[in-house]
Parts: structure tokens; sequence; C-alpha cells
């Protein structure tokens, strides 16, 4: 079996691991002795904070913003001589996607409200994650696609398959893991039925339409109140579907105010609260579901062709779990960035922390210590008042278990993680 040597893997090429792995290139190059790459990296602006602090994170942001801002700004950083001579560099960054091309989830997604904050403008999530990718292209970071991570060692060493490597290990200084989230099934709740097609997703049901040109129905029931399923919703009614309503068991709904009023309320599509569909109907194809309004135990039927779910995300971690049962804790290599942390509320929130990611998995690949966020640290802190280390992530938070619950996760998660999974 063949071995692979890089400084630094980062699993997942969505827009959090394009980040980390940018960010993480921009440092290391920066180490290269060739004296040309120095002075056509002190000609262009710094895409290194000017702090080692990453708790600097704002600051930071304000320093690359002026580089994002607009796209003739953009375009001559892509062609700057920095970028050139970075593209020329060895690869001391391996970027690995399991799907054939990079973007993630931001691929399926053709409508506009991305990048707001980081870029200073309104992008679709197709016209972002591509602003990157152009990025991931000018630099020296080598991309495996359609390439699968099987298993991280505790010796750093990743056991991959794919395309282009066939099975195969990859030894690296540092591993970021930005491998993103999944949907909950419907699986996941009590709903009894038949279980006949055209039950999907919400974000499977964005995919089938705006990749695969599927038409999935024509009367629609969304049952959970998350931002996709809201914006799905809103993509039903463009293309002339009628959508009965949005579902949700909570008092409140689930997604973002802004998805509410411009997907639901804005194109008339009703939300009704306190409600959940308790069974789904049908032979062959789904011919109706049955409601319950939780707060009467009422219950109805509606015929529909299509139920939609929305009902949460989970991050997809079990890399870290499997390392982290057989390492005994979180190792001190691995960093973990984006959605694969904690669901983010926008891109770019993963993709600012993913950045924070990918410089301190830089500065430990350069034996460069930070201070307050390595592991290390992190295992030696007291435990204040009876408070206990998150693992999770990097942050490494002090968690205090209250009556009410857990407070002191600085990402505001109320299921901190303290321990390796038990086998």
């Amino acid at each position: 079996m063949s071995m692979l040597e890089f400084d630094i893997a980062v699993i997942g090429g969505g827009p959090a691991g394009m980040a980390a792995a940018l960010a993480a290139a921009s440092i290391l190059s920066q180490q290269n002795t060739d004296p040309k790459l120095r002075a056509a990296s002190n000609s262009q602006p710094s895409l290194r904070p000017t702090s080692r602090n990453p708790l600097n994170e704002n600051e930071n942001n304000k320093q690359e913003l002026s580089s994002h801002t607009s796209s003739n700004s953009q375009s001559s950083t892509l062609n700057s001589p920095l970028s050139t001579l970075l593209s020329q560099l060895p690869p001391r960054v391996a970027l690995i996607e399991r799907a054939a091309e990079l973007g993630g989830i931001l691929n399926q997604c053709a409508h506009s409200g991305f990048g707001l904050t980081y870029f200073g403008e309104e992008l679709t999530g197709q016209e972002y994650a591509k602003r990157f990718v152009e990025r991931v292209e000018a630099s020296c970071i080598e991309v495996f696609t359609d390439t699968t991570v099987l298993e991280i060692g505790d010796d750093v060493v990743l056991t991959i398959t794919g395309r282009k490597t066939g099975l195969a290990r990859l030894r690296a200084k540092a591993v970021v893991l930005a491998s993103g989230c999944r949907e909950r099934p419907i699986g996941a709740l009590p709903v009894a039925g038949t279980r006949p097609s055209g039950v999907f997703s919400a974000g499977m049901a964005q995919k089938m339409m705006n990749l695969g040109g599927y038409n999935l129905g024509k009367k629609f029931v969304i049952l959970g109140s998350g931002d996709v399923g809201m914006i799905v919703a809103r993509e039903f009614r463009l293309r002339g579907k009628r959508v009965i309503g949005v579902f949700e068991k909570e008092p409140k709904c689930g997604g973002l105010e802004r998805n509410r009023i411009l997907c639901l309320e804005k194109f008339g599509i009703p939300l009704h609260l306190r409600s959940t569909v308790v069974s789904v109907h049908g032979a062959g194809r789904v011919g109706g579901v049955t409601v319950r309004q939780l707060d009467t135990g009422e219950e109805r039927f509606i015929k529909c062709g299509t139920l939609v779910t929305s009902i949460g995300l989970e991050p997809e971690r079990e890399l870290l779990e499997d390392l982290m049962a057989s390492a005994g804790g979180m190792p001190d290599f691995l960093f973990v960035a984006g959605n694969a942390c904690y669901v983010h509320d926008t891109v770019d929130d993963a993709v600012a922390e993913a950045r924070r990611a990918g410089r301190l998995a830089a500065d430990f690949a350069l034996g460069v210590a930070v201070a307050g966020f390595t592991h290390g640290d992190a295992a030696g802190k007291p435990a204040a008042a009876g408070g206990r280390i998150c693992v999770a992530c990097p942050k490494a938070c002090v968690i205090i278990k209250t009556p009410d619950g857990f407070t002191g996760a600085l990402c505001g998660r109320d299921d901190p993680t303290f321990s390796p999974k038990k086998k």
C-alpha cells in the first residue's frame, strides 16, 4: 500500500474544508525560503493574521475582507505573482473530498442569500462555492476528489480509497475534519405507515430538483421548519407546485426568522406550530398523511403526493469518534471545523471558524504553540466549579452542568462531548 506525505490533510471539500485548506496553505507557503515567493508575498494583502492569537478572529476577518469585497480584487488576487508562485510549489496540503467535485452542499443551492458577511455581496450557493474552488485551483493544494477516508490513525496516518489513489495511506502532521453534517431521516421519528415512495428529506429533494431536474410531485407537505425545508418549500412554489403547509412540533419556527419571512410568509405558505405527522398513507406512492395537533391531540388526514422532511441536521464525525475511542481522547493533531463541529446558521460563520482551524493546524504542523487553544493546554485546565472540558472541537470550552442543562460552550451547543465513544 502506497504512502503519501503531506503536512496537513483536510477531510471534506465543502466551503469549510476549502477555507481551512487555503488558510493552512497560506501560512505554510510563507515558510518557503524562495526569495521570489517572499518578495511576491510581501507585495500582496496579507492573508495571515498579524496576531497569533486565534481569539482575535474579528480583527483577522477585517484584514481579509479587503481581498474579497469585489470581483475585481478577487480576480487580481487569483492572477497575482503570489498565486502563480504558490501554484508551482510542492503541495503541502491535501484536500480530500468523497464527491466528484468540490463545493459540498452549496453545489445544489441555486438560491441567493450567501456571502453577505464574507464577500460583502449576495451570492447563490453555487457562486459562493465557485469562488472558493477557483482559489483552491490557483493554489498549491493537492485535491483528491472521489476519495473516501476510511480511518484516521492515532499515528496521524489516514487510510483512504479513491479513483486517483486506489487503497492508500496518507501521513500528515495535522488533520482538519470538515466533513459537514447530514440530515436526520424520517426513521428517527415515531411515524407509522406503509413507507410508500414519495418521502424525501429536504436536502435530497433540493438535490434532485436543482441538479437532477426531477419532478417530485404536485402537492407537498413539509414536516419540520428547518431552514432547508423552508427554502425547498419556496422552490416548490416557484415551480408552480402546491405546498399545503409546513408542520412544526415546537411552539416556534425551527429555522432563521429571515427564511420564515422570505420563504413562507412571502409566498403564503402556512406554518402550523405544535403539529406533526404521525402516519403516512399510500400504496406504492404517498396518498396522504395524518397530522396531529399536539396541544389538543386532534388528528386530521391531509391528502398529498409528496412528504418532505426537515427535522434537523447531525454533524458527521464518525471518524472523530472512532479515533477518540482508540486514542483515549481528542488528539492534539486533529482540528474540527464547519458543520462537523456543530451546525452553523450561515456558511459565512462556518468559513470563519474553518479559517481559524486551518491556521491552528498549520501552526501545529510547524510546531508553533497557540496558548489556550491546544488540547494539551485544555487538558491541564482546572475544571472550575465542577466543570468539565468539552472535546468536540479545538475550542476546549469548560462546560458547567446546571439544572437546565449545560452552559459554557462558545458554540452554544447543549450536547457537549466529554469522553470518547465506548466500543
